[in-house]
């Protein structure tokens, strides 16, 4: 697994069109590795490593794991009668729109609570 993230990697590397992209690719590259090899330690296989990598990929792109609530303890106040999920920044209450419900701000859909 290492060798095979080594070597995509290079080939990104290798397509770098300035010694500041190179620089740069280097760095992420290192990162990207150190992360491979942890994953690597670990022994994952067949279904382990599939559940890993899609919950690490939904954490590290701030997802939630589980159904919001949409209850009060999920949300904060930002600004003056509008509230921010904690678990979901795209999720918002506002005193003044849609009745208080809680809405999508990229969709402004609104959302019902489970």
């Amino acid at each position: 697994m290492i060798e095979k993230a080594k070597y995509e990697l290079d080939l990104i590397l290798n397509n770098c069109k300035d010694e500041e992209a190179k620089k740069m690719q280097e760095d992420i590259n290192n990162h990207i590795l150190e992360m491979v090899k942890i994953f690597a330690n670990y022994g994952h296989s067949g279904f382990s490593a599939e559940y890993t990598i899609n919950t690490l990929t939904k954490l590290l792109r701030q997802e939630n794991l589980t159904p919001l609530t949409l209850k009060d303890d999920e949300f904060v106040e930002v600004s003056n009668g509008i509230f921010q999920n904690v678990r979901n920044s795209k999720i918002f209450k506002d005193k003044n729109k849609f009745d208080s419900k809680p809405y999508n701000v990229d969709t402004m859909e609104i959302l019902e609570g489970k």
